[in-house]
């Protein structure tokens, strides 16, 4: 009898043991994944900030070009712009775009590089810019404008806590539709 009461004894121990050594592991578990969850926010919240950032910039270049009549100088804008679509891109890589739907902003920042470093090396290489290409450049600027003001309202939003970066579906493809493309004449 004693030894059946003994063997209760360890049993209830081992038991209670268990159930404590689970709600540590769990309470442990659930704390690491918060840590994780707000680390991640986190690192959404930086790359889209640097995405307004580098959309701003380009909207400012855009508009510069559209002041200056100096080949050496819309040169120097044009690729500026290149690089700055690039840094652009890459920011928009770092983010969960199965959440937020940026497809047009992904199509927007490779054409906007990809058109003004072809400007850029045209001009680099003598050429002038045409008038249609100017207009080209003023199309991009007021979707720039337009994508700039979007995004800084997410952004607005992100950082009043209205909204999350997980919530933010397709705000920025409904308000910033392409209206055509942009060629290279």
């Amino acid at each position: 009898m004693e030894r059946k009461k003994s063997i209760h004894v360890w049993l209830y121990t081992i038991l209670i043991v268990g159930i404590i050594a689970a709600v540590i592991w769990g309470a442990t578990a659930t704390k690491n994944a918060k840590a994780l969850e707000v680390t991640t926010e986190n690192q959404y919240n930086r790359a889209f900030h640097e995405l307004v950032g580098y959309v701003d910039d380009i909207d400012t270049l855009l508009s510069k070009t559209q002041l200056t009549k100096s080949p050496a100088q819309l040169a120097k804008l044009s690729s500026d712009i290149f690089r700055q679509s690039a840094e652009a891109k890459s920011c928009l890589g770092q983010l969960p775009t199965s959440e937020i739907q940026l497809d047009n902003t992904s199509k927007f920042l490779s054409q906007v590089g990809d058109y003004t470093y072809v400007l850029s090396q045209s001009m680099i290489n003598g050429e002038e810019i045409s008038q249609e290409e100017y207009d080209n450049l003023a199309s991009m600027n007021e979707y720039a404008a337009t994508l700039k003001n979007t995004l800084s309202e997410i952004e607005t939003k992100i950082y009043n806590g209205e909204v999350r970066i997980y919530t933010v579906k397709d705000k920025t493809a409904r308000n910033s539709r392409r209206r055509g493309r942009f060629k290279r004449t």
